[in-house]
């Protein structure tokens, strides 16, 4: 993360914002797993189902795109009673 005032902010040096968590999060997967699986969110899964027990949690995997139905999902039924 860029730092503007470099005196001012000096604490902020060894300090991780959360958005650059979760690109090393991302970055480390792709390393470790890309022998795996091409799909970074399966290296990410993979990555979090490894290391969420280390601190007593668990891995809940959400729905994908393909699971949650949307009104999308429907507009070509309407184009077929309309003609």
């Amino acid at each position: 993360m860029p730092i503007g005032d470099e005196m001012k902010d000096f604490d902020t040096y060894n300090k991780m914002q959360l958005v650059e968590f979760y690109e090393f999060l991302g970055r480390w997967a792709r390393l470790l797993f890309v022998a795996q699986s091409p799909s970074l969110p399966a290296n990410i899964e993979t990555l979090l189902r490894l290391l969420l027990p280390l601190v007593s949690c668990e891995f809940n995997p959400v729905k994908t795109d393909d699971d949650v139905p949307s009104d999308s999902d429907y507009d070509d039924d309407i184009v077929d009673e309309i003609i």
